[in-house]
C-alpha cells in the first residue's frame, strides 16, 4: 500500500494539481474534493478490499466531463491496483500498467482542457 500511496501522491502533486490551476472553478473544486477523498481512503485503516471498493465508489460519483471521466477511470484502476496486491505478481504487473495508462489518459484530458479556450469549452478558463 505504501507504494500505491506514493504513486498517487506523486501523480497528484506533479501532474494533476499544477494543471488544475488552469481549469474552471467547478472542475477544480470537484478534482480537489476527489483528491482529498482519495487521500483519506489511502490513509484509512480499512481492509484492502474496502479501499478498493472505496475507489470504485468514488469513480461512480464523478461528473461526466472529459477530465473528470478520466479521473474516474484513474480511480477505478487504482481500485484494481489495490485489489491486485492480494493476487499474483502477474496481477500486480497488469494493474500497474493499467493504472499508469489511466494516469497518462488523465494527463492528456487535462492538457486538452487547458489548451481549449473558454469559448469552445466550459472545462478550461
Amino acid at each position: 500500500m505504501t507504494e500505491v500511496e506514493r504513486f498517487f501522491e506523486d501523480v497528484w502533486k506533479d501532474d494533476i494539481k499544477p494543471a488544475m490551476a488552469k481549469l474552471n472553478v467547478n472542475v477544480k473544486r470537484e478534482m480537489s474534493q476527489l483528491g482529498k477523498d482519495i487521500s483519506e481512503l489511502i490513509h484509512s485503516n480499512e481492509t484492502t478490499s474496502a479501499i478498493a471498493k472505496g475507489f470504485s465508489d468514488l469513480a461512480k460519483k464523478i461528473s461526466q466531463n472529459p477530465v473528470m471521466k478520466a479521473l474516474g477511470n484513474f480511480c477505478s484502476k487504482m481500485g484494481d491496483l489495490v485489489m491486485s496486491l492480494a493476487g499474483t505478481s502477474k496481477d500486480r504487473e497488469k494493474a500497474w500498467k493499467n493504472t499508469k495508462e489511466a494516469t497518462s489518459k488523465l494527463g492528456t484530458e487535462i492538457k486538452k482542457a487547458v489548451t481549449i479556450t473558454s469559448k469552445n469549452s466550459g472545462f478550461a478558463r
